[in-house]
């Protein structure tokens, strides 16, 4: 009769446990998870190790893949009631989008994610790039890392730039607190770039500047903003932009004589008016 009793117990308890644990299973991992490419590095996956893009004729929380292009291009869908969920390494905000069609899509950092159809294994990423329009995710994008810093020769660099698409690297002068008018842009390209170099207007530099991530969307390779096609990355509605100090701006073409520099001369101007007076006061 004991026996029975365990036998019974140890049955329920595996029951028990596979009710816990089916939900899990079936999930089969992280909806996006990260993975290292031998070309583009770090990229988004997702549960099966599938290369996972973005399309630039998205916007943030809206899918503009449908029909033809959603069957090349599949969205990384979830179940009614579902939640994404992240690996380890995926630093950003994992959301979902109702389509038109009523499913759910995942987006990263607001936007839409996608599979493509003719990548048939883990570490196919046949579709960056595809029609300048289809790039892979570095778990990172998009990102401004850039640090206070003298301007040198008419130039800021901006440490690491991580962006969803080909886009511009923008400094602003500060106006009030806010990025003001536009100094200079360079060129990035999808994924991580590093050491940005940027060439600025000294003329209108401030003592506070602004780096801000630009999409090219126009025509590309020409900067077209305002009023054109390259505006400000956004993220949860704000526009991606970090803000540094310029130790000194170095005046090329008549900029602002920086204070520092002027400190400096009233200084040894007042050392020199010293020793002199003392000369003088020896020599009587």
């Amino acid at each position: 009769m004991v026996r029975k009793s365990l036998w019974f117990y140890a049955v329920l308890l595996v029951a028990l446990t596979l009710v816990a644990v089916a939900p899990v299973l079936a999930q089969g991992g992280p909806t996006v998870q990260v993975a290292e490419h031998p070309m583009y590095g770090k990229i988004l996956v997702d549960a099966d190790g599938m290369t996972l893009y973005i399309f630039t004729k998205d916007e943030p929380g809206v899918s503009n893949c449908y029909d033809e292009c959603a069957q090349n291009w599949p969205p990384l869908l979830i179940g009614e009631g579902e939640m994404p969920t992240a690996g380890p390494g995926v630093p950003g905000t994992l959301g979902v989008i109702t389509r038109k069609d009523g499913t759910r899509q995942v987006t990263y950092n607001d936007m839409p994610l996608y599979r493509f159809a003719k990548d048939t294994k883990p570490g196919d990423a046949n579709g960056q790039g595809v029609r300048d329009v289809w790039f892979v995710v570095h778990p990172d994008a998009p990102k401004v890392e850039v640090s206070d810093q003298a301007v040198k020769n008419g130039t800021v660099t901006v440490a690491r730039v991580v962006a969803f698409e080909p886009g511009w690297i923008v400094i602003h002068a500060d106006k009030d607190g806010k990025p003001g008018p536009i100094l200079g842009m360079t060129q990035v390209q999808s994924g991580e770039n590093l050491n940005v170099v940027v060439s600025i207007d000294t003329t209108k530099a401030t003592p506070r500047l602004h780096a801000m991530l630009h999409v090219d969307r126009g025509t590309m390779g020409t900067f077209e903003f305002p009023g054109g096609a390259d505006v400000p990355v956004k993220v949860g509605g704000k526009v991606v932009n970090v803000p540094f100090n310029t130790a000194a701006v170095l005046p090329t073409t008549g900029g602002a004589f920086p204070v520092t520099y002027v400190l400096i001369l009233l200084g040894g101007l007042a050392l020199a008016l010293g020793v002199g007076l003392r000369r003088l006061s020896v020599q009587a």
